[in-house]
C-alpha cells in the first residue's frame, strides 16, 4: 500500500497508548452514567447523565480503532498458528473465565439479598454461561474474536489496497453500517419497511469496521483542525440528538448513543485522529497496558459502588459521575497491579 506521511506504524505506538488510556476512562464514564439514566427525562440528573455519556461515548470505537491500527499492519508477523494459538485462544479463555466470575458474583449478590440461593438460579447461570449470555460489557471480547478471525483476509486487503480503494470500502461501511441505521427512524426513511432494510450492516460487523478505520487513519492521518471539527460535530450530534429525541417522546432514546450512530462515529474519528498527533507519556502507557484488566474487572466495583447511593449527594450533581468513575478506577488499577504479578494470569486472563 502506498503510504503518505504517517506516524509510527510498527512496534509500540505511544499515540495508540494515549488513545487506549482515554478509551478505558471513557468506558468507566459510560457505565457510571447509569446512576442517572433512570431519572425523569429532562431532569437535571438525567441531563448530566446524557452529558457525561455523550462526552465519553467514543470509548468502544476508539478501542476497535486502536486494535485495527496495531493488528492490520501488513508488516506485522502474524501466522495462523500464532493467531489461533495465542490471540484467539487468549480471548476465549479470558471471556469464559471472567464470564464465570461475574456469574458467581451475581449469584452471591442474589443470595445476600434473598437469604438463600435456589438451585434453579444456579442452573440458569450455567446455561447462560454456555449460551454466551454474559455480563453486558463482555460483548467487546466477542467482537474482537470476530475481528481476529477475519484478520488474515483483512491484512491481505490493506496490504494490496491503494488509498482510493480503501476510501471506497470505508464509504460502503459508513453508509450502510453507520448512516443508514441513523436515518431509518426519520421520515421518509422510516417508510422503508421492506427488504431494503437488509442492506444495513449489522451493528456487530459495523463495529469491526472501526478496526479498518483505525488503520486507515494511522496510515493517512488527518490534520488537527479537521479532527477537532469532526470531534465537536460528533459530540453535538450525540448530545442534542439524544436530548431532544428523548424530550419529544418523554422516554430515554438511546439511538444517538450507540457505538454505530452517526455522532459517535464522527466523535470517535475526530478524537482518534487528533490524539495521533500526540505521543502520550509513561502514565498513558501504563494505563494502556492496564486497560484490558480494567475493562474486565471494573464492573465488579461499579456494581458495588452503585449500591452506595448515600455517597453521591455528598458531591455536586455534575461531579457525581466523575466521583463514581474515580471510585471504580482505583480498585481496578490495584487489581491490575496484583494480577499482573501472576505470570499465567497476566498471559491469558488480563
Amino acid at each position: 500500500m502506498e503510504q503518505e506521511k504517517t506516524l509510527q506504524v510498527g512496534g509500540r505506538n505511544p499515540s495508540i497508548d494515549l488513545i487506549k488510556s482515554l478509551a478505558i476512562l471513557c468506558v468507566l464514564f459510560i457505565h457510571a452514567c447509569g446512576i442517572f439514566y433512570d431519572q425523569p427525562v429532562g431532569s437535571a440528573p438525567w441531563t448530566w447523565g446524557i452529558f457525561w455519556g455523550s462526552l465519553s461515548r467514543s470509548a468502544v470505537p476508539l478501542f476497535f480503532m486502536a486494535s485495527g491500527a496495531l493488528m492490520l499492519n501488513p508488516k506485522k508477523n502474524l501466522p495462523l498458528k500464532r493467531l489461533y494459538g495465542k490471540n484467539i485462544l487468549r480471548i476465549l479463555i479470558a471471556l469464559f473465565f471472567w464470564a464465570s466470575l461475574y456469574k458467581v458474583f451475581d449469584l452471591i449478590f442474589l443470595a445476600s439479598s434473598q437469604g438463600s440461593l435456589p438451585l434453579d438460579e444456579i442452573k440458569t447461570a450455567l446455561k447462560d454461561l454456555v449460551l454466551f449470555r454474559h455480563k453486558y460489557h463482555l460483548y467487546f471480547l466477542v467482537v474482537i474474536l470476530l475481528f481476529y478471525i477475519c484478520l488474515p483476509v483483512a491484512r491481505l486487503f490493506v496490504a494490496k489496497a491503494d488509498k482510493k480503494l480503501f476510501q471506497y470500502s470505508l464509504g460502503i461501511w459508513f453508509i450502510f453500517g453507520i448512516l443508514y441505521w441513523q436515518v431509518l427512524s426519520f421520515w421518509p426513511f422510516n417508510l422503508l419497511t421492506g427488504s431494503i432494510q437488509e442492506a444495513a450492516i449489522p451493528s456487530t460487523w459495523a463495529l469491526v469496521g472501526y478496526c479498518f478505520l483505525g488503520f486507515y487513519l494511522l496510515t493517512y492521518p488527518l490534520a488537527k483542525k479537521t479532527s477537532l471539527v469532526l470531534s465537536l460535530l460528533g459530540l453535538l450530534i450525540t448530545f442534542f440528538g439524544s436530548y431532544f429525541l428523548s424530550i419529544r417522546s418523554q422516554a430515554f432514546n438511546t439511538s444517538f448513543l450507540s457505538g454505530t450512530s452517526l455522532g459517535v462515529c464522527l466523535f470517535a474519528l475526530g478524537n482518534f485522529s487528533f490524539l495521533l498527533h500526540y505521543p502520550g507519556n509513561k502514565w498513558t502507557q501504563f494505563l494502556s497496558k492496564a486497560s484490558f484488566c480494567i475493562y474486565l474487572t471494573h464492573v465488579f466495583f461499579l456494581t458495588i459502588f452503585m449500591e452506595k447511593a448515600w455517597i453521591y449527594p455528598l458531591f455536586p450533581l455534575g461531579l457525581q459521575v466523575p466521583v463514581l468513575v474515580l471510585m471504580t478506577l482505583v480498585p481496578s488499577i490495584l487489581s491490575y497491579l496484583i494480577l499482573s504479578k501472576v505470570p499465567l494470569v497476566k498471559k491469558w486472563l488480563i
